[in-house]
């Protein structure tokens, strides 16, 4: 074998080494493995995000694992991994993209022949209101307290209507599920003291949930299976009513 060839084969067993160290390193360590998200989560949004929100992800990850935990090293590095990959994602969602770093398309407010109406097309649904209004929180993801659910505020005069949309539910996969079985897997451990379930007159189905607080629930499913819970206090009937008769698709 010649002195040349010997060292180009040389050369190639370096470089598989290297590459094959990265990928271990990369895929099968926690750090590596944050790194590796980094790189592939949010494609598609730009560069900055990126930085920001890993240089935001780590310390969030290392603060909420700095007190001892009971569990074997494999399970502590399991559950980092969900947490780098949580933070991360919810840091895109904050700068307007999803986790593939798609643009995040923003809710509206538009008023056509002096009806105010909402869409919400990352959801797929919108309603009129019957009042002036302004969004407070929009489309905000909250992983420490749900990961799977999106939290809106509507602002409107001295009433507030929350728009809770799950992007998953672990019970509810259709309207039926919703209907049959809400009592067993209700939205809050309030008193129920009536649900009424309705079709609107745009044939959307609807559960009016009636709590003890006199808080009202609106449940019903929007497309790709997103699971809206509207609930408000303050909102009059005659306004809620409105805004429930006119919920449609987008």
């Amino acid at each position: 074998m010649s002195r040349a060839l010997s060292r180009t084969l040389l050369g190639i067993a370096i470089v598989a080494v290297v590459l094959g160290s990265g990928y271990w390193f990369f895929m099968y360590t926690v750090r590596g493995g944050s790194i590796a998200l980094y790189t592939i989560g949010g494609l598609n949004a730009p560069a900055s995000v990126h930085w920001a929100c890993a240089h935001e992800t780590n310390p969030r990850v290392d603060a909420k694992f700095e007190l001892p935990l009971a569990f074997d090293k494999k399970t502590k590095d399991e559950l980092k991994g969900f947490w780098y990959y949580s933070y991360f994602r919810e840091c895109l969602f904050r700068h307007g993209y999803d986790f593939k770093g798609n643009d995040i398309i923003p809710s509206l407010l538009s008023k056509s022949d002096g009806v105010l109406k909402y869409k919400n097309p990352y959801v797929g649904f919108g309603f009129t209101v019957f009042s002036e209004a302004e969004f407070y929180i929009d489309n905000a993801l909250n992983v420490d307290y749900d990961d799977s659910l999106l939290f809106s505020t509507l602002k409107m005069a001295t009433t507030t209507l929350i728009i809770e949309a799950y992007t998953k539910h672990d019970y509810f996969k259709s309207f039926g599920d919703i209907e049959s079985s809400y009592t067993a897997h209700p939205f809050s451990k309030k008193q129920i003291t009536s649900t009424t379930v309705l079709k609107n007159a745009q044939g959307i189905e609807v559960l009016l949930v009636k709590e003890d607080d006199t808080t009202t629930r609106v449940v019903f499913m929007a497309k790709d299976g997103h699971v809206i819970n509207m609930y408000t206090k303050d909102v009059p009937s005659d306004i809620l009513d409105g805004i429930i008769q006119t919920i449609a698709p987008l």
